[in-house]
């Protein structure tokens, strides 16, 4: 399924919830999240840099994602701090060559169970650098010369290019004036968390990030969304702390900030307990189709759709909110 509006594909993505343990064996939860996401209609699937407390690897994840399914496309999280410039590109071309499909690149400058030296700022001044030479190796066909702070280039050039149709699409994740800076320059969506007050917020090219839990009446989602909270006050205190202390995350303060709003349809149960990273919109399905609608409307152009469980039912109640925005936006 495409949605469309006003020319422009509006793009889903699904993602793995936050919290797998109840799944059991993850290689199946994987695989299963991949087939419902493709049978719903979703475009892709967003891989996580760091899934559980291990680490899977966003390239073995992605390579699943583009073998399991005829049409789907990995959002691949690219940070400096765990990825080469070089290695990168190469492997984006692997991988769009391989399945003839184009990819999406999540450009990220912080990371969990990273531990960085660089301040945000030098980061940030890092990820500019790594997004000029990706996006520079990707499409010009001539030898790259760069000397920056971060990285230094003499003559480096790939034996193939990416065409025009296949050139990834590119994503920046963040709320801050360096983030808002860097997708007007190399003409990225920005990523944020679903924002109440996006109307006057959607300055740049729009993905947004959010849970959704949905169903037939309000009772029944409110029921859902009790049945899997669980209050968790070490949980809380540490979100706090985090927010409060140690945070430099611009996206994280913001949204730690936003709990306190009161709304009919936004939950923050599950993301003050750190059940999931992300607050939840709830309500019925043409609820949950009017908040997306209105967003796409604002000039939203994405959505990051994490769904609390992977099963049938959930992915089966998030394709009927996706066919009443359909029919919303055909009017």
């Amino acid at each position: 399924m495409s949605i469309i509006y006003k020319g422009k594909v509006i793009h889903f993505f699904s993602t793995a919830p936050k919290d797998l343990s109840s799944f059991g064996d993850y290689t199946d939860s994987t695989r299963e999240l991949i087939s419902l996401s493709a049978a719903t209609g979703f475009n892709g699937i967003l891989t996580p840099e760091t899934i559980l407390l291990a680490s899977f690897d966003p390239w073995v994840y992605s390579h699943e994602i583009l073998c399991r399914s005829d049409e789907l496309a990995p959002i691949i999280a690219l940070n400096p701090a765990s990825a080469d410039p070089w290695i990168a590109a190469k492997r984006i071309i692997n991988l769009t060559h391989l399945y003839n499909r184009r990819i999406c690149l999540n450009f990220i400058a912080g990371a969990l169970n990273i531990k960085y030296e660089l301040s945000a700022t030098e980061r940030y001044e890092r990820l500019d650098e790594y997004i000029h030479i990706i996006t520079t190796l990707l499409s010009e066909n001539t030898p790259l010369y760069f000397t920056g702070k971060y990285y230094q280039l003499s003559g480096i050039q790939l034996p193939v290019q990416l065409s025009a149709a296949l050139q990834p699409i590119g994503i920046i994740s963040g709320e801050s004036d360096a983030v808002i800076r860097m997708a007007s320059k190399y003409d990225l969506f920005r990523l944020t968390v679903f924002n109440e007050s996006y109307k006057s917020s959607i300055d740049v090219k729009t993905w947004f990030a959010v849970g959704v839990a949905t169903g037939e009446t309000t009772d029944e989602v409110e029921c859902f969304i009790e049945h899997l909270t669980v209050e968790d006050p070490r949980a809380q205190f540490l979100l706090k702390y985090a927010a409060q202390t140690l945070n430099d995350s611009v996206w994280k303060k913001n949204l730690y900030n936003r709990m306190g709003n009161i709304s009919k349809n936004i939950s923050y149960a599950l993301y003050k307990n750190q059940i999931s990273s992300l607050p939840y919109l709830v309500g019925t399905y043409s609820e949950i189709a009017k908040l997306l609608y209105d967003s796409i409307v604002a000039g939203v152009e994405g959505f990051i759709i994490e769904l609390p469980i992977i099963t049938p039912d959930e992915f089966k109640k998030f394709g009927i909110c996706l066919d009443y925005l359909s029919t919303k936006l055909e009017r």
